[in-house]
Parts: structure tokens; C-alpha cells; sequence
């Protein structure tokens, strides 16, 4: 094939190369920055919600809290308690009516109340109020035969006056059954106390959470779900998946997800990409027990890459109608340059082969006063000098490998002498020859990525090694002689010199300690001292 034609083909092939990667690497920019805008909106859109979440438990605390002071409340747990005392008869229906009237009122403001049941202080049950579609209903008194379980009530127990106990958001359940249709509900229960520090009984208010969690369900994309610290789904846009552990399915985004699960130990918000699912999750952990951090919910937002790119895919074809003029006339000048390229291009050409087969000396004329004349010139330049590199290069590389041959037996007699051993900047150990495990009595596999610490003797106070650390944190060497313990519990003393390591940004990612076996010496000056 004809230089012209070979360089017509290569040029225009590789022109269109050139513009395919610009295209692609402004396709993939946008579509980054496209991704990251997205997430840092989900970022914010998952916050926000977390934030409601927590703002609506501390509300209801809050609101439980006082409800617990209200004096209606005190009143009817005192005389219930203690009944008709002298000339006062204690009438139980007032007391219910005014209680009735008193969270019809309360309840109009907030009608996430469920319900709201009062207890003995033996964890009898004195007043049940619950909503319904036609109004509040209040239990009669002879219909009572709600208690506290035993767990329960050992728990509350132990609350202190303005203090709360919280469960986590389960289904709602009327005479032991789960309530159909389902409702998700909070129960908050705090003690009672009159001003005295008396205790009377509790006060338990179950919340109906169905709305709430609706709302945080909505999203403009992707989807939010809501699980609970065992990884059962406490919302699911599919709600054949909500607690499974209740309804029977067994149905647990944990076993689903257990890089999640270790995540949520790690960290309480955070954003991770599954490869295998495509999908993009960012959640936020709410914590609702101070008293017991193992107990929370967790609101996550997922968002698969199909969605997270639906606007992209537009641009791309977008893309694609304008790059297809563009290489066609890419190729037109493309062929026009290679025909005026190929006649010199060809001459140089033939000359290199002759230099590919040894014959170096044979000179070329170009003439002109272009790019192609000054490479000719270029050219004839390297032909006379490649001679005398060729022989150069030679040396250099004998040179090379008698430099390398003595730096390797340089390194080899100081790794067998001397105990070197390396770490990161938290301590771990990273590194360790076979002098550093004689001296001290571990094996490599078991001083691998253990921390120093495990042969500190307890010699040296904290003071001495904050000291150490500043000094090789700041960059600079440190040097000082250490006792240290060995796996079998003897001591040994060694000079450490400590030389940190640092990166192309002068960013220290580790430390060099070259440790000298000093035992004899310190011995001998102990008994010269002595």
C-alpha cells in the first residue's frame, strides 16, 4: 500500500479516535459532575429527613414529658390510688370527663396521638383514651385489663423524674393481634411524679407514626426506605417487605445487604456504590436510646445508575448528531494533509529503514523551509550523533548495573545486621526482617499489622512517647534508646532511630526504624555505675 494512502487511513483513523475520547471525556465529565450534583442532593434530601425524624421523637419526648405534670393526670392516678379520703369523694367520671375534654383539645393539635393510657405505679392500668374516626373514646373503667409486661416495667421502673422510655416504631395491636390494616406506631412512656418527688404512676402515649413515614418516603427520585437496628423494613415502597420479623416473611435488608450493617458500626451517615446492583445508597442513623446506642433506625435512599443518568442519556445523542459532521470533515483534511505529507515522508522513511539495518551515515536533502525540511535536518542531525550515543548508552547502562549490583549488597548487608522494621502512622507495623523478629521473639506473621505497642515494658511513661510521636510527626528524625518487651517477657534495650517516610506532597504516610540490639552496653554501664 502506497504511503499516501497508509498515512490517509492511519490520520483519519486517528483523528477520529482524538474526537471520540474529547467526546468521551466530556460525556463522562458531565456525567460526573452530573452524578455528583445528584448525590450531593440526596446527601442533603437524606439529612434533611434524619433531621425530621430526630426533631419529631425529641417532640414527642417533649410532649410527653408535659403531659406527665398535667395536674388532670396527677389527679385521677392520686385518687385512684388512695380513693375517697374525709369528706372528699373521689368521682372517677369526673375526672374522665375532664380528661376526655382536656386531650380533645390536645389531640386536635397533634393528631399523631394514638392513643393514651395511664398506670399504677404497679403498672395497673387507670385510664385508656384512644382515637377513632368518630372522636376519642375513653375506656370504661371496667373494660381496663391492659398492664405493663414484666420487661417493661422493669425498665421504667428505673426512669428518674423528666425521664422517658422509647420503643421502637412496631404495629399497632388490639387485643394481641396485629391491627389490619397495618399501623406503625411509637409508644413513649415517662413517670409520673407530683412536685414532692412522689412517685404515682406512668404515662404512655402511642403515636401514630403511618403519616410521617409516608412523608419521609417521598423522594423526586430513587427510593427511601426506613430500617430498623435487627434490618427489618419499617417502610418499604413495597409493603409486603415491612417487618418481616412480625408478619412472618423474614423479609431483612441485612442479610440482603450485610456491607450496610458493618458500614452503620463505621459510620453514622455515609454514601457507598454497590457494583453488583448498580445502585447508589446514602443513609443517616438516628439513634433514639442515649442510654443503649444499639438501638436506632436507619433512613436509607437508593438510587440506581438507570436513574441517575435517564438525563445524561439525552446528551449523549445529543453528542452523537453533532460529532458526525465534525469527522467527516475531519477526514476531508485529513486526506488533503497526507497527500502533501507523503512524497517527503516516504524519502525519510527509507532512510530509517536503512538505519534499522545498521547502515547509519547515508544523509538526506529535503528542501523547504517547513516542518518536514526541518525534520530532515533533524533527521541527518541524529544519524551523525546516533553513533556516538549508541556507544554512550553502552556505558551507562554497564554503569547502571554495577551501581545496582552494589546498592543491592548494600541493602542486604544492612537488612541482615540490623533490625528494620516500618509503620504507619497510627503504629501498625507494615514491615519487619528477620533481625526485628530475633530481637524480638515474635514471628513476621504475628507482629504483621500489630500495633507497637505490644512490646512496650512499661519503662517509659506516656510523656516520653508523646514526645517520640511529636517529633516524628512534625518530620524531623528522632533517636533515643528504648527498653522493650519480648513475646517470652524479657527486656532488651535498643537504640531506635525513627526516619519518617513521606509522599511526592511531603505528606508523611509511615516511618523507617532501624532498631540496634544495646543490651550488653546498657548492662555493662549499669554494673560500671554500679
Amino acid at each position: 500500500m502506497k504511503l499516501f494512502y497508509r498515512n490517509a487511513i492511519v490520520l483519519s483513523t486517528l483523528n477520529i479516535a482524538v474526537v471520540l475520547i474529547l467526546a468521551g471525556i466530556v460525556f463522562e465529565s458531565i456525567k460526573n459532575d452530573k452524578v455528583e450534583n445528584i448525590l450531593s442532593e440526596k446527601q442533603f434530601e437524606i439529612n434533611f429527613k434524619a433531621a425530621d425524624f430526630r426533631d419529631l421523637v425529641r417532640s414527642n419526648i417533649e410532649q410527653t414529658k408535659l403531659l406527665s405534670i398535667m395536674p388532670e393526670i396527677q389527679g385521677i392516678v392520686k385518687f385512684t390510688d388512695y380513693g375517697s379520703s374525709g369528706s372528699f369523694q373521689f368521682d372517677e367520671g369526673f375526672w374522665s370527663e375532664l380528661l376526655e375534654e382536656k386531650f380533645t383539645e390536645i389531640i386536635k393539635n397533634n393528631p399523631n396521638i394514638h392513643q393514651i393510657q395511664i398506670f399504677s405505679f404497679n403498672g395497673n392500668e387507670i385510664i385508656h383514651i384512644f382515637s377513632e374516626n368518630s372522636g376519642l373514646h375513653v375506656e370504661d373503667s371496667n373494660e381496663l385489663k391492659h398492664s405493663m409486661s414484666n420487661d417493661v416495667l422493669q425498665k421504667v421502673t428505673k426512669l428518674q423524674n423528666n425521664e422517658v422510655e422509647i420503643s421502637s416504631i412496631k404495629l399497632s395491636e388490639v387485643n394481641n393481634k396485629i391491627e389490619v390494616p397495618h399501623k406503625p406506631i411509637l409508644e413513649v412512656t415517662t413517670p409520673i411524679f407530683l412536685s414532692n418527688d412522689e412517685q404515682l404512676g406512668y404515662l404512655k402515649i402511642t403515636y401514630d407514626m403511618q403519616d410521617f413515614l409516608y412523608e419521609l418516603s417521598q423522594s423526586a427520585s430513587g427510593k427511601m426506605l426506613t430500617i430498623d437496628n435487627k434490618g427489618y423494613f419499617i417502610d418499604h415502597p413495597d409493603k409486603s417487605k415491612i417487618f418481616g420479623d412480625k408478619l412472618g416473611t423474614g423479609i431483612n435488608y441485612f442479610s440482603d445487604q450485610p456491607e450496610l450493617k458493618k458500614n452503620l458500626e463505621i459510620s453514622d451517615n455515609k454514601f457507598h456504590y454497590d457494583e453488583d446492583e448498580q445502585e447508589y445508597r446514602i443513609w443517616n442513623k438516628i439513634s433514639y436510646d442515649k442510654n443503649d446506642t444499639s438501638n436506632y433506625w436507619v433512613v436509607v435512599s437508593v438510587t440506581t445508575e438507570e436513574e441517575l443518568f435517564l438525563s445524561v442519556e439525552q446528551l449523549r445523542s445529543d453528542v452523537q448528531l453533532v460529532m458526525i459532521p465534525f469527522l467527516a470533515i475531519t477526514i476531508v483534511v485529513t486526506i488533503i494533509i497526507s497527500r502533501h505529507m507523503s512524497k517527503p515522508i516516504e524519502v525519510l522513511t527509507e532512510k530509517i529503514l536503512k538505519i534499522k539495518k545498521g547502515e547509519s551515515g547515508d544523509l538526506i536533502n529535503i528542501k523547504g523551509n517547513n516542518e518536514i525540511s526541518q525534520l530532515g535536518n533533524a533527521f541527518n542531525k541524529m544519524t551523525k550523533s546516533l553513533s556516538q550515543s549508541q556507544h554512550t548508552l553502552k556505558e551507562y547502562e554497564q554503569a547502571m548495573k554495577s551501581s545496582l549490583a552494589d546498592a543491592k549488597k548494600f541493602y542486604n548487608q544492612i537488612d541482615q545486621s540490623t533490625a528494620i522494621s516500618k509503620f504507619d502512622i497510627n503504629g501498625d507495623l507494615t514491615y519487619v526482617n528477620e533481625k526485628f523478629c530475633k530481637m524480638t521473639k515474635y514471628t513476621k506473621e504475628e507482629l504483621m499489622g500489630q500495633n507497637q505497642k505490644i512490646l512496650r515494658s512499661g519503662y517509659h511513661d506516656e510523656k516520653f512517647y508523646r514526645e517520640m510521636w511529636k517529633t516524628i510527626l512534625s518530620g524531623k528524625i528522632w533517636t533515643g534508646n528504648l527498653k522493650n518487651k519480648a513475646k517470652d517477657g524479657s527486656y532488651f534495650w535498643e537504640k531506635k532511630i525513627i526516619i519518617p517516610d513521606e509522599n511526592s506532597e511531603n505528606e508523611i504516610i509511615g516511618f523507617l526504624a532501624i532498631q540496634i540490639d544495646i543490651q550488653d552496653l546498657m548492662e555493662k554501664n549499669s554494673k560500671d555505675w554500679t
